[in-house]
């Protein structure tokens, strides 16, 4: 089946019958809940697609669209078949069925996102199209781990949001998603898992004893690096984006920056166990797994009377059971080892918290362990025979995502095993990141190595859309699997991953061999011809600045020629320092091994030198000044993990912008091509201090010139997302590097010029807000706003590190337009950032509306293609924020509605395409 068609491209590839549109979509009188569901959604997008509502009946009338079952289907595949004047519509499985509706929007043009749907702006006169085909999944399960503890991510999801976010996952033909929860200590405890006892529960999975919690709110101090700010302090108009000065979830309201001791943390619990009620029950009903949970060995809050696993794993599962029950409960491997390796005490202490909570393991619910590592340094699937059978294993890709799939899932048997790549990174969490190759890539890699799960990780959901649809997509079909150029297994190193660093390296000329390491593996195993060597072991300590943190010892062909070494501690942090030892090769292995005492191991480079040969290694790096690469984790080989791009991208601009041309673009700063203006600062998405290339960032002009090729409010509205995305992302950049330059201008006492730096400085990041805030349409977009002021402004000091000394050297306080402005001067805006498409007959649901230099918005709605619209007054909620009721009608279809706001020149609309083309809500299953 071809996943890149669109209903433009299928006019002239797959032939339309010659007879009257289709009269009807046909579901049988005792048909299943979801397989009606699937009829009302062939409606739906039939009618968005063409204007023409079709009645549901049960018997076919003229060109009918047959929703069915089909047993000789497995379950989970579907058939789309176009016999005559009937096309059928059919699963093996009623959710089977359903993948098959939305298959068929796929074909008639709609694409599918986290974030919603993409309708084309042209409807098309609709008729059956000629179909032959079968759909099957490659992996049993395919979804999304959205994560937990920074604003951009569902920290700030209301509950609309989780319902609006499980409502896409069919669309994508997927079928699970997955929280994790910090537990107490650093970021935690996060109110997702509750800790406690079986007797502090109520029937009903109520809880009656509580500790203090927290989710991300604009209150909450240092966590991540945000500080606490109000919101209406934030710049360039930022403050109209929140209501109260006092910004967080909905369960957190009145309980910030976290729930007090007693009353306040009961209630946050008991919130968060109906939303996670509401949430799982859609997502039961639309066929997706859950999953939920926290680390082991579990860490046990102050406030909780027993510290016995046993019970307090006992009290938790069941009050899951009681209030939410989910499909799965994980227990995630402590993060610290893939950082600092652990111990064999560490590693028992986790097996056994994994095996106790198996043991009260309620019935219907299964077990499943991750981490950010998929086992233990000594053998990363030490797991798999540890524990039992039943016990589903995974893991997130190591180095956010920039490391391959562990080897280790190949030796995981036949266990389920999910691989969890990264969709997006945290540590660029500003910036925009387009990972379709490498997605690719993973997705055939997991399905190498046998996994029969494959999951996404990410905080936000309309800047992965490329992402996700690809991760999505290559669950089901990898036609382009067969031109992947597979990186070469490590012959050199045993295990271990790889860093590279970007600070100067003291006491040597060849900086870039020691900015990149190779750490945690065993050993190196090098083949070299029998004879006499000269080994040079070349080390770095380029992450830690304390002594203490990093201690190894060293072999060479199993002698110990190193004890204890603390490179901190004895040659202090980047510091270049060589070891030289002779050795002898008898059986073509030369055995370099490390012999880990605190954290891991790491090494920069190795150097042999015979009679008969000589290899210089770059050990965690590329090819370099004579050395050669190690390839696995490196940059080098992050741009080699891709696969072909320009199908999906072509699609992706053709249905998004109706200009298949921009796909080229696109294409061409995929992966590793694409810059990086942010980083780890003290947490996510700071800016990087450095010289930006700015040549880099001349694709934003190129997209700035196809603007005019654009026809259509959605498509020009898509495209405008974009285009800010890519601006906003150049003025980061161009941003860090006026900061280098004044940094140096402060150095060399050069205060006037600094002075006017700074002024410079205020106006880009003027443009960055105010590009930021062109884009925000989802949560994840006011989460980065709100990192921009509370982190990379009030943490990293990106502008005001240097104003002390500048004011003191100049003799003059800085000038007040050496300030962020504090108004919005761009364009005026509609917002509404939270869209859901399904929704329980009777249901109120609420719209939220934002505007920016825009007056008081109205909401107009209408049953489906039918009637006049009515209008409803939205209630304003502070600032810039307003909300209104749409209520749902007890049976037939669903709704359609816009909001507008404005009038004449200023007035704008949601969606950009209304009153033609609007929003759809259907009645759910």
């Amino acid at each position: 089946m071809a996943f890149a068609r669109t209903w433009f491209g299928l006019c002239a590839c797959i032939g339309f019958s010659a007879s009257a549109f289709a009269e009807s979509v046909v579901v049988a009188p005792g048909a299943s809940a979801l397989e009606r569901f699937a009829a009302r959604e062939v409606v739906r997008y039939a009618f968005l697609r063409t204007g023409k509502l079709l009645p549901i009946m049960s018997s076919p009338r003229g060109d009918s669209i047959v929703v069915t079952l089909d047993k000789s289907l497995a379950p989970q595949a579907y058939r789309l078949t176009t016999k005559g004047s009937r096309l059928t519509v059919a699963g093996g499985d009623p959710i089977g069925t359903l993948y098959g509706a939305y298959r068929l929007a796929e074909h008639l043009g709609v694409r599918f996102y986290l974030h919603g749907d993409t309708i084309p702006d042209v409807r098309v006169p609709f008729r059956l199209p000629r179909l032959n085909e079968v759909g099957r999944p490659l992996f049993s399960l395919r979804g999304i781990q959205p994560f937990h503890d920074f604003p951009e991510g569902p920290d700030w999801w209301s509950r609309d949001d989780y319902l609006a976010v499980v409502g896409q996952l069919p669309k994508m033909r997927m079928n699970w998603i997955g929280f994790h929860a910090y537990p107490p200590g650093g970021a935690g405890p996060e109110p997702l898992v509750w800790i406690g006892r079986r007797e502090d529960l109520t029937p009903d999975g109520k809880v009656k004893a509580a500790y203090p919690a927290w989710w991300a709110n604009t209150q909450r101090d240092g966590a991540w690096g945000y500080r606490a700010a109000r919101t209406g302090e934030f710049s360039g108009g930022g403050s109209q984006l929140f209501a109260q000065d006092v910004f967080a979830p909905e369960v957190m309201e009145g309980l910030t920056p976290r729930s007090g001791k007693g009353q306040p943390s009961i209630l946050l619990f008991n919130r968060v166990g109906e939303l996670l009620r509401q949430t799982f029950d859609h997502a039961r009903a639309l066929g997706v797994k859950t999953c939920l949970g926290t680390e082991a060995p579990l860490s046990v809050p102050n406030e909780v009377a027993t510290k016995d696993a046993r019970s307090l794993y006992e009290g938790m599962l069941e009050r899951i059971r009681r209030s939410h029950p989910a499909d799965y409960f994980w227990l995630w491997t402590p993060e610290d080892w893939t950082w600092g390796g652990n111990s064999p005490e560490q590693y028992r202490r986790t097996v056994d918290d994994v095996k106790t909570a198996f043991s009260v393991l309620p019935s219907g619910m299964r077990m499943a362990t991750s981490g950010w590592v998929l086992g233990p340094q000594h053998d990363r699937a030490a797991l798999h025979k540890d524990l039992p059978k039943d016990v589903a294993m995974s893991a997130i890709s190591r180095q956010v995502g920039h490391a391959p799939l562990d080897r280790a899932f190949g030796d995981l048997g036949n266990r389920q095993k999910w691989a969890i790549p990264w969709l997006e990174n945290d540590p660029a969490l500003t910036a925009p990141q387009l990972w379709v190759g490498r997605m690719r890539y993973d997705a055939a890699d997991a399905r190498r190595l046998g996994c029969d799960g494959l999951m996404g990780i990410h905080w936000r959901t309309r800047v992965v859309a490329p992402t996700v649809a690809t991760l999505a997509a290559a669950a089901w079909q990898q036609p382009w699997s067969k031109q992947i150029r597979w990186l070469p297994e490590p012959k050199d190193a045993v295990g271990g991953s790889t860093a590279s660093f970007g600070e100067p390296v003291g006491g040597t000329e060849e900086d870039p061999v020691y900015q990149s390491v190779r750490y945690g593996m065993s050993g190196y195993a090098l083949e070299l011809p029998n004879g006499r060597y000269r080994v040079t072991l070349k080390f770095n300590e380029p992450h830690y600045s304390e002594p203490g943190r990093r201690v190894f010892g060293v072999s060479i062909q199993g002698k110990t020629v190193i004890h204890g070494l603390d490179l901190v501690r004895d040659y202090g942090k980047n510091q270049a320092k060589d070891f030289v030892f002779d050795a002898e090769v008898t059986d073509a292995k030369l055995r370099v091994r490390f012999l880990p005492q605190t954290e891991y191991p790491c090494i920069a480079g190795i150097v042999v030198e015979g009679e008969q040969t000589s290899r210089r290694i770059n050990c965690g790096g590329p090819a370099i000044l004579g050395y050669e690469a190690d390839l696995e984790g490196s940059s080098e080989a992050d741009a080699r993990r891709t696969a072909p791009v320009l199908d999906f991208y072509r699609d992706f601009a053709l249905a998004e912008f109706g200009l298949p041309e921009v796909g080229d673009l696109f294409a061409s700063i995929d992966g590793t091509r694409l810059p990086e203006p942010a980083t780890w600062i003290e947490g996510p998405g700071g800016i990087k201090v450095e010289k930006p290339d700015l040549s880099r960032y001349r694709f934003v002009d190129r997209m700035a010139a196809l603007r005019g090729k654009v026809k259509g409010a959605g498509n020009r509205s898509r495209y405008d997302y974009w285009l800010d995305t890519f601006n906003a992302m150049r003025e980061m950049a161009r941003l860090g590097g006026q900061r280098e330059e004044l940094d140096e201008m402060v150095g060399r006492g050069r205060f006037e010029e600094a002075r006017q730096q700074r002024r410079a400085m205020a106006r880009t990041w003027d443009r960055l807000i105010g590009y930021t805030l062109r884009t925000v349409s989802s949560p994840g977009e006011l989460g980065t706003i709100a990192n921009l002021e509370q982190h990379v402004l009030r943490t990293q000091r990106i502008l005001h590190a240097r104003d002390e000394e500048i004011e003191k050297g100049s003799g003059m306080r800085l000038p007040e337009d050496a300030s962020p402005s504090a108004t919005h001067r761009g364009p005026s805006r509609l917002i509404v950032p939270t869209v859901r498409s399904q929704a329980r007959p009777g249901e109120t649901i609420r719209i939220r509306a934002i505007v920016l230099s825009l007056e008081k918005p109205v909401l107009r709605w209408r049953h489906l293609g039918k009637g006049p619209f009515r209008s409803v007054p939205f209630r304003h909620r502070g600032r810039g924020v307003y909300d209104a009721p749409l209520p749902m009608p007890s049976s037939g279809l669903g709704l359609e509605y816009y909001v507008v706001a404005g009038n004449g020149g200023k007035k704008r609309v949601f969606p950009p395409t209304a009153p033609r083309l609007n929003q759809t809500v259907v009645l759910g299953p």
